[in-house]
Parts: C-alpha cells; structure tokens; sequence
C-alpha cells in the first residue's frame, strides 16, 4: 500500500514539475520516502514545526499533516469510550483558533503529527491512583484510540458544509463522518498548489 502511495506521489510531482517548467515556478522538491513513512506512524514534533499554508497544517512546509496531542488529561475510560460527548482531545488539520491560543501560551505539550488515514491515534491517558490530596495520576499510553475532529478546523474550511448555524445534530453528525483518508485525498492537491503555484499564493 505504502509503495502504490508513493508512486502515486511520484507520478503527481512528475506533472506538477512540467508545469512549474512551462509557468517559471520555483523547483518542486520531491517527498523523501523515510519522511512520508514517519508520517504515516506519527512524528512527535514542536509546535513550532507546524507551519501553516493557507488555511492547512504542514510539516517541514512541504506535507499536508493531521496535528494532535499525544499527552491527555483524559482517563483510559473516557479514551477508550469513542463519545463524542466526552472532552477527549480533538486533533487539527487547521491553523484555527484552539492552536492560536496554544502558540500563544506556549505549552509544552506532545504535539504528533501524522498522515495515517485512519481516525485512530496512539494517546497517553491519564488515570487518577489516589483520592488523597494533592491527587496522583498514573500515565498509560494507549494503541488505536478514536478521536474527533476540532470543530473549529471544521468552521474554518467549512467541510462538509460544516457552520455553527447548522443545528447540533447535523453538526455533531459531520464530525462522527469525518475521515482523514478523504481529507487527505481532497486537500493535498490544494496544498500543493498553495505551496508551488504563484498565482494561487498570490
């Protein structure tokens, strides 16, 4: 699956480098297979790291990622629950309004990037071993946990028709639907465009 990927890849960037040839872009760098199969496990990275290209994430300004937070104050419980009522983490595919206030804050948290196409992510719970005061937690990190989009990153690109004037069932339906493989799908040719076509950064 990986190596079909890849081509695909690779057969994109071939066209897109005839095009910058005839437009005068500037040079196309091909992804570097041992990044893109980092990607597709999760690469722990600084916020810092995470650029923005018009309205989408990138790593390295190059790759369309999925940013979440591995670190949570979530007990294995409500994790492994799939509630969406529940305050689990969400992850971002946006610079919206929740990683504004994250940069600005500064917190050091253990911000994951990530291409895998499934909604599935590798969490670290955080479960309560006493009721004493000051309470201690005990970390647990926890294999294929289901998490929600950000519904700020939804506004944002207005997916799927997604808006706060949308009533709380059809929204909170277009989050459950959400699929990363179709997100990625959808938004690594506009990323593209945004990052090698000058009239579409213009």
């Amino acid at each position: 699956m990986l190596k079909s990927k890849i081509m695909k890849i690779n057969n994109l960037f071939d066209e897109l480098e005839k095009l910058r040839e005839r437009i005068g872009a500037r040079p196309i760098e091909v992804p570097v297979i041992d990044v893109i199969e980092g990607l597709e496990n999760g690469i722990e990275v600084k916020l810092e790291d995470v650029k923005s290209a018009g309205p989408l994430l990138t790593y390295q300004e190059k790759y369309l990622v999925i940013l979440y937070i591995m670190g949570s104050n979530s007990t294995t419980e409500d994790l492994r629950s799939g509630d969406l009522r529940i305050g689990t983490p969400r992850f971002h595919f946006t610079q919206c309004r929740t990683l504004n206030e994250m940069r600005e804050a500064k917190r050091l948290d253990r911000y994951v990037v990530t291409r895998s196409e499934e909604n599935k992510f590798r969490v670290e719970a955080s479960d309560p071993i006493s009721n004493n005061y000051p309470r201690k937690y005990e970390r647990k990190l926890l294999e294929n946990i289901q998490l929600f989009p950000c519904r700020y990153c939804l506004a944002k690109l207005r997916y799927n028709g997604y808006a706060q004037s949308l009533s709380t069932q059809l929204r909170d339906k277009i989050v459950k639907e959400f699929k990363i493989k179709e997100f990625i799908a959808e938004y690594d040719g506009l990323l593209t465009q945004i990052l090698y076509l000058p009239e579409v950064r213009a």
